[in-house]
C-alpha cells in the first residue's frame, strides 16, 4: 500500500494496481482528497478489504455493481423494455450505497443496515421495491454460483403497523358533474368523461388508436398501453388488462362530438392502428394530463372548494367505487374486475371506497326489515344466483374452504 502527497492541492492520495485474480487485474486504482496520510492509508485498507481476505489473498468475486451490469443483460431476454428501464432506476439508487461492495462481503448484517436506513426515509412501497430488486439480483447471483446464499431473504422490513395508509381521493357522481361542467375544451371533456365512465388507466387511454373504438357496437378495445419510459406502445401490464369493454351512452355521445371535430380537420381515420386517438401522430404527454386536471380543478375551486382535488388515478378509483356502490343484483365483483382489467382481490382491497350516505342506507334497510314480518325464504332460482356468486368469491381466493362451506349450508338451509 502506498500513499502520496499531491503538491498542487496539498491533499493525500493512494493508488495501486489490482492484483492477479481480481476482475480488474492489471488495471490501476486511485483515490484522492485525504487531509492526512493516515486517513489515506485507512481508506486504502478499507478499499482493499473488499477484495482481499485475512491472508491478503484476492477473494474471487465481483462487486454488486458488476453483478447488476451482467444481470441487466440477462434480464433483457426475460422482461419488457419498460421493466428494464424501471429496474435501472432502482439499481442506480442501490449501487450508490452498496454497488462497490463485493458479493462475498454482502452479508445479512450489512443488508439489514441498508434496509433499516431506507425505512427511516422512504415509503413502505419504495423500500419494498428496493428490497425485491436486491432479492432478484442476488437470486441470479446464486444461480450463477457467485454466492452460496441469498442473505436478503433473511432481512426484515418494518411492518409499520402504526402507519395509517393514505386513501386515494375519488369523486362521487355529484362532484364529477360539478367538475365536468367546467371543462370547456372538447378534447379534454372527452378525455375526462372517458376516464370517469370507463375506469381505464392513463397508459391505456394514451395507447388507444381510432381502430380501438367501435361506435356501432359501443365498445372500446384495450390491448396496448403507452409507456412513458420507452415512449411507445407496449402490451398491457398483465393478461387481465387485455379486454374489450362496453361504453356507456355518455361516453359514446361525447366521442361522437370529438370524432366529428377531428373529421372536420381531416385528422381522423377510424381504421388507423398507428395514430393515437388523443394526440394524432404522437399521444398527449403524460404530464399534460396532470396539468390540465389541476387547472380545471382550480377553476372550479377558485372562490370556494366545491370538489375534492384528485389525481388522474383517482378517476379509476371513482369508477370502481361507483360500480361497487351501485351493483345490487345486476352484476358481481368479478364482473367489475374484468371490466377494469384487474383481480377481484385488488378491486376489494384497493378500489372500494365508502360512498357518503351508504351507512345510513344500510341502517334504513335494517330498520325496514325489522319493522315488517320475517320475509319468506327466497325462491330456488335466487338461491342459485347466490351460490354462483359464492363460488366466484371462493375461486378467486376471497373465501376460505371453511367459509365457503359454512355459507353454502346457510343458503341451502342445511
Amino acid at each position: 500500500m502506498s500513499v502520496f502527497l499531491d503538491e498542487k492541492t496539498g491533499k493525500w492520495y493512494f493508488y495501486g494496481r489490482y492484483p492477479k485474480g481480481h476482475p480488474k487485474a492489471g488495471r490501476w486504482y486511485k483515490k484522492r482528497g485525504f487531509t492526512t496520510p493516515k486517513r489515506a492509508e485507512k481508506a486504502e485498507k478499507e478499499f482493499r478489504a473488499n477484495w482481499l481476505d485475512e491472508k491478503n489473498n484476492v477473494i474471487p468475486t465481483i462487486t454488486f455493481q458488476e453483478l447488476i451490469k451482467e444481470f441487466m443483460v440477462y434480464q433483457q431476454k426475460k422482461v419488457k423494455e419498460s421493466t428494464i428501464k424501471s429496474d435501472k432506476h432502482i439499481y442506480r439508487k442501490i449501487n450508490g450505497r452498496i454497488g462497490h461492495i463485493h458479493l462475498s462481503n454482502l452479508n445479512k448484517e450489512l443488508l439489514q443496515e441498508y434496509i433499516d436506513e431506507l425505512d427511516q426515509t422512504y415509503s413502505k412501497n419504495y423500500v419494498e421495491r428496493i428490497y425485491y430488486a436486491i432479492q432478484k439480483a442476488l437470486s441470479y447471483a446464486k444461480f450463477k454460483g457467485y454466492i452460496q446464499a441469498n442473505y436478503i431473504k433473511q432481512v426484515e422490513i418494518s411492518a409499520r403497523k402504526d402507519e395509517i395508509k393514505k386513501d386515494i381521493e375519488y369523486w362521487e357522481l355529484d362532484e364529477f358533474e360539478t367538475f365536468i361542467n367546467s371543462v370547456d375544451e372538447i378534447q379534454w371533456k372527452t378525455i375526462f368523461i372517458t376516464f370517469y365512465w370507463m375506469g381505464i388507466r392513463r397508459g391505456e387511454l394514451m395507447g388507444l388508436s381510432p381502430s380501438d373504438i367501435d361506435m356501432k357496437e359501443k365498445t372500446m378495445r384495450i390491448h396496448y398501453q403507452y409507456s412513458v419510459k420507452t415512449l411507445k406502445r407496449t402490451t398491457p401490464k398483465s393478461k387481465n388488462s387485455i379486454r374489450t369493454i362496453t361504453m356507456p351512452d355518455e361516453v359514446v355521445k361525447q366521442l361522437e362530438i370529438y370524432i366529428a371535430r377531428l373529421k372536420a380537420f381531416g385528422t381522423y381515420d377510424e381504421t388507423s392502428t398507428s395514430l393515437y386517438l388523443f394526440g394524432g401522430v404522437l399521444p398527449i404527454s403524460a404530464t399534460t394530463f396532470d396539468r390540465r386536471l389541476k387547472y380545471y380543478i382550480n377553476q372550479v375551486n377558485k372562490n370556494e372548494q366545491l370538489i375534492t382535488p384528485i389525481t388522474l388515478h383517482g378517476f379509476r378509483h371513482s369508477h370502481a367505487s361507483y360500480l361497487i356502490n351501485n351493483m345490487k343484483d345486476n352484476y358481481s365483483i368479478y364482473d367489475i374486475a374484468k371490466r377494469l382489467g384487474d383481480t377481484v382481490n385488488t378491486i376489494l382491497s384497493t378500489y372500494a371506497h365508502w360512498f357518503k350516505g351508504a351507512d345510513r342506507k344500510m341502517v334504513d334497510m335494517i330498520n325496514n326489515i325489522q319493522g315488517k314480518e320475517k320475509p319468506v325464504r327466497q325462491a330456488k332460482n335466487d338461491d342459485y344466483e347466490r351460490l354462483k356468486m359464492l363460488k366466484e368469491l371462493y375461486d378467486t381466493g376471497i373465501l376460505t374452504d371453511d367459509e365457503f362451506t359454512a355459507k353454502k349450508k346457510q343458503i341451502l338451509n342445511i
